[in-house]
């Protein structure tokens, strides 16, 4: 039977709240009434995100300063924590 390999852990940056960058898109002049109608949905979703982004950075900051945080764990939740994270989270070193 192998041997069970030692856990190994690594630090996660925590940047913090990130702003989105799914900005929408005005159509083109041409487009149906529905593809206009569409585009104003997606503004007033993105303008909610940018209002919300900008409550939790100031929590953020409040909280824990303008730097990142550094999360001690396993590498799979790491490497979760990065792909999950939408630009959030950074592998920082590995120990």
């Amino acid at each position: 039977m192998p041997a069970i390999p030692p856990e190994r852990t690594i630090t996660v940056l925590d940047l913090g709240p990130r702003l989105p960058v799914d900005v929408p898109k005005e159509p083109d002049i041409t487009a149906t009434p529905g593809r206009w109608l569409d585009y104003e949905e997606d503004v007033a979703t993105y303008v909610a995100l940018v209002l919300k982004f900008r409550r939790e950075r100031v929590e953020w900051t409040q909280k824990h300063g303008n730097g990142p945080i550094e999360i001690k764990t396993d590498v799979v939740s790491g490497q979760e924590m990065v792909e999950r994270g939408a630009g959030r989270f950074r592998i920082g070193g590995r120990e």
